[in-house]
């Protein structure tokens, strides 16, 4: 039964007689791992190399492992059978290590978490204006555990900055842990003591220790359970397991708390908990329904809330249910998930990003731990099934996200650290410990390089910087100078990354309920760039930043800029702040809307605001631009929609547009909007406009002969 205690002994395939057998396969794995990795051969060449080099061999040898007893002394045997003094150093040095990677520089902007990483904290932002509970947040209907777990940080620290590094640094430390503790209840010291290794140092693991992301608590989530399994199938006294079947159930029932990739586990953690009732006395005694009871608890609050607000859209736009698949376009898409393991994303070239859950190392201990396990068939069915549904969610995808699959990942490590216990028992014990010591000093080497940590802590070169993160360090010591200023951060028609507004919102007076406009001293506006020459002359003295891109090749359209306020443009700014809470409201409202579910209602919203749009000549642009990119997307997307139509919206763009800077660039979206609505008559007459204020534009000429008006 899983959750009988095992410390696997040498098989007979990979005996003392054939010891060096493990080492060819070693070594085979390994040159075909880097082949693919590293060299640059064409799709079919990879193929055949995987086919030949990895798929051939690892099946012969999965076929021809001997079935074996999984009890015994010899099964008791340590890998590494060190005192006990150094058993305590090992746990020490090791949680030294988790603390300072996950920690180091915590709360440094170098540490600049940008787009879909910061979205789980954007909630904390309403929040403080006033608290509500919310079951479900993101366009992907993602569990608000993570969300109030960042507002908690966030009203114990104050730093908006903490209160999306910890909260991950912190469930990283915790899986670790559970992972060691899972560990030991099935495996040897040894053996677990390297998964807590492996959980310390390698690329994965670390990856996920700081974005604010999805996904990221179904490791934790998944060692736990196995960890209390354990327990539950370890008891003999009938109240005691009444109680850890009804901790298991419980446990089992967290899962809609983590992730939507959630019900993969809760399948295989029923299937394992009837085994239990089927093989043990629990069915006898009734402990079964202790288990159901804490289930159903769990279960509860997230089947409320599910009947109350809905859930499954996103879930069922990722799957792609109900429309037709294209069977070759999915079979690569699960080669994908497959690569992603051992290779990581696939360049444009056809080469690959080496980003994968395992190095090449890693990888071809990976391997060897399948052939270890191959030999105790119940166990290699169970991690089996395991590994199977745990790629479920990435099989059914549309796409490929790589956080779809992190339940893989404690299997992964797990396993991996059989086989790097099958390869180096091999070895006489006096160098064993060496040569483990060298291998996963190797290892981890390679996977602080592969996860870039010197740069996380460091931050990378100015000239690449995202431009919000750049943003926020042109301001923050303004700030610290002068105190809290009106900062209008997303005066753009469209984005996905909210960073610079909620790390900024500490020192915005024009957005923090906490703080009084009326005491600003100065002000900054992120901007596009066609508007520098306009707000120059508006606001003299004011200092523009040219901001930078992750491409230093891609120029970035858009510029940050702040001045000193006086008594005659304070106002000015002053007029400015509700319609940026109106406009980021609206914005926040839609990223929170689930996938499957239409934004033509915050277009609406949006469109019946304009009333309270002030008469301000940069308002009246900014809001004309935002207004053609929601018009434009929800036309693009949802063209049938009934409300969104010409006759409703046409005389609000025309009102915005005689009101604004009408620049070039206004002028041509206005003729982009205008073609897309077939009234190439206006759409010819926008962009005469704008040739005359970009004499010999190409493009502008370009699109006027699309018009087909002379």
């Amino acid at each position: 039964m899983i959750g009988d205690p095992i410390q696997l002994k040498p098989l007979g395939f990979f005996g003392t007689n054939t010891k060096y057998r493990i080492w060819v396969y070693f070594f085979l794995f390994l040159a075909g791992l880097s082949l693919i990795s590293f060299g640059k051969f064409s799709v079919v060449a990879q193929l055949e190399i995987a086919v030949l080099g990895l798929l051939f061999p690892f099946v012969l040898a999965l076929w021809t492992a001997p079935a074996v007893q999984e009890e015994g002394s010899e099964g008791r045997e340590e890998l590494l059978p060190l005192s006990n003094l150094s058993w305590m150093g090992i746990p020490l040095f090791l949680a030294a290590s988790l603390l300072v990677i996950r920690f180091f520089k915590m709360g440094s902007s170098s540490w600049w978490l940008g787009g879909d990483e910061t979205l789980m904290a954007l909630s904390s932002l309403q929040w403080l204006q006033g608290w509500h509970w919310k079951s479900f947040v993101t366009i992907g209907q993602d569990p608000s555990t993570l969300s109030h777990f960042s507002y908690l940080v966030l009203k114990l620290t104050g730093s908006f900055i903490l209160s999306y590094q910890i909260p991950p640094a912190i469930i990283s430390c915790l899986t670790a842990w559970a992972a060691y503790a899972a560990s030991r209840q099935y495996f040897s010291r040894s053996i677990s003591g390297i998964v807590l290794f492996l959980w310390v140092f390698s690329e994965w693991p670390l990856l996920i220790s700081y974005p604010l992301l999805p996904g990221i608590l179904m490791p934790l989530w998944c060692c736990f359970f196995f960890y209390v399994l354990a327990k539950l199938n370890e008891q003999r006294d009938g109240n005691r397991r009444a109680a850890w079947s009804f901790v298991s159930g419980f446990v089992l029932g967290l899962g809609p708390y983590t992730f939507f990739a959630w019900p993969v586990l809760f399948v295989l953690g029923c299937g394992l908990l009837f085994g239990w009732v089927w093989t043990k006395k629990g069915k006898g005694n009734g402990e079964w329904k202790w288990g159901v009871l804490g289930s159903l608890l769990a279960l509860a609050p997230f089947l409320w809330a599910a009947y109350r607000e809905g859930y499954g859209d996103y879930i069922l736009d990722v799957s792609g249910l109900g429309r037709g698949r294209d069977l070759v376009q999915q079979a690569g898409i699960v080669l994908k998930y497959l690569f992603l393991i051992f290779f990581g994303r696939a360049n444009e070239d056809g080469t690959w990003a080496n980003d994968g859950f395992l190095n090449v190392l890693l990888g071809s201990a990976f391997l060897l731990g399948w052939i270890e396990l191959a030999g105790r068939r119940r166990l290699f069915w169970v991690f089996g099934a395991g590994f199977f549904l745990f790629l479920l969610p990435g099989i059914l995808s549309h796409d490929v996200e790589p956080h779809r699959i992190l339940l893989l990942l404690p299997l992964l490590l797990a396993v991996t650290a059989l086989g790097i216990g099958a390869l180096f028992r091999t070895i006489a014990l006096p160098q064993r410990s060496y040569w483990v010591i060298l291998f996963l000093t190797a290892c981890a080497l390679i996977d602080l390089r592969r996860a870039e940590i010197p740069l996380k802590w460091n931050g990378p070169p100015l000239t690449t910087r995202n431009e919000r993160q750049f943003s926020y360090e042109v301001l923050k010591p303004v700030a610290d100078q002068l105190g809290p200023g009106l900062i209008f951060t997303e005066m753009i028609p469209n984005t996905k990354d909210f960073s610079f507004t909620y790390c900024s919102d500490a020192f915005n007076a024009a957005l923090n309920p906490g703080l009084s406009p009326l005491g600003a001293r100065w002000a900054a506006i992120f901007t596009e760039a066609h508007y520098i020459p306009i707000l120059t002359d508006r606001f003299p003295g004011i200092r523009w930043y040219s901001l930078p891109t992750t491409d230093p090749k891609v120029a970035s359209g858009h510029v940050l800029g702040w001045v000193l306020l006086n008594e005659k443009t304070k106002p000015i700014f002053m007029n400015w702040i509700e319609f940026q809470r109106f406009w980021l409201n609206n914005a926040f409202a839609m990223v929170d809307s689930p996938n499957g579910k239409t934004t033509g209602g915050f277009l609406l919203d949006f469109l019946e605001f304009y009333p309270k749009v002030p008469k301000d000549p940069y308002l009246q642009s900014c809001y004309f631009q935002r207004l053609v990119y929601l018009y434009s997307a929800e036309k693009a997307f949802r063209p049938n929609e009934s409300e969104i139509d010409w006759a409703r919206f046409s005389p609000t763009f025309h009102a915005a547009f005689d009101q604004s800077y009408r620049t070039m660039v206004l002028c041509e979206r206005f003729a982009r909007i205008c073609m897309m609505e077939d009234k190439n008559d206006e759409a010819a007459s926008f962009l005469k406009q704008a040739l005359r204020l970009s004499p010999h534009n190409s493009w502008l000429e370009y699109e006027l002969r699309q018009t087909r008006v002379k």
